[in-house]
């Protein structure tokens, strides 16, 4: 029996994935979510995922 591959736009990157996780109802990419957690307070990456998240938040 072949299973489908179900693709989601990632609300960090906008890209489709396959892989990731779920919050509240919005996709995040394996990709992104690794790059996100490597990150320091102090890194202006840290930051724009911060937004990103704020963002995701204030939606639901």
């Amino acid at each position: 029996m072949q299973t489908e591959t179900v693709l989601n736009r990632c609300v960090i990157c906008e890209k489709l994935n396959a892989d990731g996780l779920e919050i509240m109802g919005k996709w995040i990419c394996v990709s992104c979510e690794t790059d996100m957690v490597k990150r320091n307070v102090d890194d202006v990456q840290y930051w724009y995922y911060v937004m990103k998240l704020r963002q995701l938040f204030n939606q639901s």
